[in-house]
């Protein structure tokens, strides 16, 4: 742990702190660790959307520190980028477009009774 890490739990309540932070990482401590493991650079800020996405527990010490839980950064695997779901939609429809095909349209009558397509 760190001497900053160290002194920021110091100074905010050890009692606040639970067991399961005392050995965590902070924000530069977890990049390196996913780096490593996913054998690839990993941006810092992947790592707080890893945390707001409930991926890792994650503590806010205070405003600029916040602990990464220890265990949950090392077992996570880092997926290499793939496409998005956004994406393939825009491919499939231009495919579409590109046949001449349409989506099928719904009658008045359809719609009043809730049949789907």
């Amino acid at each position: 742990m760190t001497e900053k890490k160290q002194d920021a739990i110091k100074e905010d309540n050890t009692d606040r702190v639970p067991a399961l932070f005392k050995e965590g990482y902070t924000k530069q401590e977890a990049t390196q660790v996913l780096s490593m493991n996913a054998g690839r650079e990993v941006h810092e800020d992947y790592v707080r959307g890893l945390a707001r996405n409930k991926h890792v527990r994650a503590l806010k010490i205070h405003a600029r520190l916040t602990l990464y839980n220890k265990h949950d950064v090392n077992t996570y695997k880092v997926e290499a980028p793939g496409v998005k779901a956004g994406q393939i939609a825009k491919e499939q429809a231009a495919a579409r477009k590109k046949a001449g095909a349409r989506r099928p349209r719904r009658t008045k009558s359809q719609i009043k009774k809730g049949e789907n397509q």
